[in-house]
């Protein structure tokens, strides 16, 4: 049986949180967000586009 589709985007959420933010895979990054992707609550003073996103997660670093 397939996923539906709220256990896919479980998945997607949970492999950015561990691998990405936790583990500073920033090559998992662009592949889980697409080139469109935009942050609908931006911090502020950062512009809400899938650069800057990676950017703050750069700049936080992993979670380790």
């Amino acid at each position: 049986m397939t996923q539906d589709i709220s256990e896919q985007a479980k998945a997607v959420i949970r492999r950015n949180t561990l691998e990405v933010q936790g583990g500073g895979d920033w090559a998992l990054f662009d592949t889980l967000f697409s080139d469109d992707f935009r942050d609908h609550t931006p911090q502020p003073g950062m512009n809400s586009d899938k650069a800057s996103v990676l950017g703050l997660y750069q700049r936080l670093g992993p979670w380790r």
